[in-house]
């Protein structure tokens, strides 16, 4: 099976892509004859035809993504926009979670009924949500440091 399908491409690449590649189309000239009878024909130049674009043709992104993309063929933008929104979702849901966390930390202390083990839990709570909000400015900063490296802008609508 192998044999047969290495046999299909050596016979594909032998007979066939010469051919497309190297074969020139041939292009038809308006001629016109002149009031004398002579018959003229203006030079025209083929435009440049790319040998991979003749083959597979150009490749347009869907009605649904030409906006999202915008005028950027390379997508870059696109992804831009994806990776920045996911990380202002990432942090959004991080200060919801840092809210609960602190106000869940401050109704165990407060019900704690001055038991040392329930306040010192309740603090670990306040003081782990505070860590993790720190965690997440730093990794703020590595985003737009990042960014600036990369031609990435992150957080473009929310400045």
């Amino acid at each position: 099976m192998k044999i047969k399908i290495i046999l299909i491409l050596l016979l594909f690449t032998i007979y066939y892509l010469p051919f497309t590649i190297l074969v020139t189309p041939v292009y038809a000239r308006p001629c016109f004859t002149a009031p004398d009878g002579t018959l003229i024909c203006p030079p025209v130049t083929p435009p440049p035809v790319n040998p991979i674009q003749r083959i597979f043709g150009t490749i347009q992104p869907p009605d649904a993504l030409k906006k999202f993309i915008g005028t950027d063929p390379t997508g870059a933008t696109g992804v831009s926009k994806l990776l920045s929104n996911l990380v202002a979702l990432i942090y959004a849901i991080a200060a919801i979670v840092l809210i609960f966390m602190i106000l869940w930390g401050a109704f165990d202390w407060m019900t704690s009924e001055g038991d040392k083990e329930k306040i010192e839990k309740a603090r670990s709570k306040i003081i782990n949500a505070i860590i993790g909000i720190l965690l997440f400015a730093v990794a703020f900063a590595v985003i737009q440091l990042i960014g600036q490296f990369t031609g990435f802008t992150f957080f473009a609508g929310q400045k």
